[in-house]
């Protein structure tokens, strides 16, 4: 049980250590503060949990197809909207 505990604090401590990661770079690229690691952090959990739930799709394919769709939809944004700030 605690050997358990031990690792599960360690993947969350490793996960919340990229995001925040994720947020100082850029942060530091553009100056401005972006939030939408939380979007797509969210939307890549949806994708794998309708993946798996709904299409029976195996977890670990699920999971490489919600890193795909989000990429996708994450240059979209980027195309789209965050070009807008560069250079501000």
């Amino acid at each position: 049980l605690a050997l358990s505990l031990i690792y599960q604090f360690g993947t969350n401590a490793a996960y919340l250590f990229l995001v925040a990661l994720g947020l100082i770079i850029i942060l530091g690229m553009m100056n401005i503060i972006n939030l939408a690691h939380g979007e797509l952090m969210m939307m890549g959990a949806y994708v794998a949990t309708i993946a798996v739930n709904n299409f029976d799709i195996p977890f670990t394919i699920a999971v490489l197809l919600s890193f795909f769709v989000v990429a996708i939809f994450g240059a979209i944004l980027e195309i789209t909207i965050v070009r807008r700030f560069y250079g501000r």
